[in-house]
């Protein structure tokens, strides 16, 4: 059975004390009970190899976990704040805004061409046919669209031709 040890705060004086028990022959479960920590703590406190050897452990189980968990929580945190501050100053000021829009319009067109290179819908970013600029699903998307609003080839609505007898 485990047995459960208040934390209690080491100070240097409180080390010292150890020390001198250690000197004097006392084991480090002796010296745990009498300071009412673990032994573990003694050790660490007392042995330089063992205090070396943890930290060195500590340090990379930290920065293992730290690049996985934390640094997820830190950017998804940041990119909160980074939204809330470009809506912000998108809504208030008109220079900030017009800078904004040309940097998406441009990003925009750059990922469009990469997609072209890459053999993907520059709309949707899908997989398409050698043969077609577009995948399957944006080219129905822009029949039906050009079927209700009768868009011809070259984009423009398509006239009326038929002609009103006069009688």
């Amino acid at each position: 059975m485990k047995k459960h040890f208040r934390y209690h705060k080491i100070t240097p004086g409180s080390e010292e004390g150890m020390r001198i028990m250690k000197k004097n022959g006392c084991t480090y479960k002796e010296i745990a009970q009498n300071f009412g920590v673990s032994k573990e703590t003694v050790i660490y406190h007392l042995n330089s190899k063992f205090r070396l050897r943890s930290l060195k452990n500590s340090n990379k189980w930290q920065t293992k976990h730290r690049t996985k968990r934390s640094m997820r929580k830190a950017n998804k945190k940041h990119r909160i704040y980074r939204s809330a501050y470009i809506k912000e100053r998108y809504n208030l000021d008109p220079e900030f805004r017009a800078k904004f829009i040309r940097f998406v319009k441009k990003y925009q067109a750059k990922k469009k061409k990469e997609w072209l290179r890459k053999g993907l819908c520059p709309k949707c970013g899908r997989k398409r046919a050698k043969d077609y600029n577009y995948c399957k699903r944006c080219r129905k998307k822009q029949k039906i669209y050009d079927s209700k609003y009768k868009r011809g080839k070259n984009g423009r609505q398509m006239q009326n031709n038929k002609r009103h007898n006069k009688s």
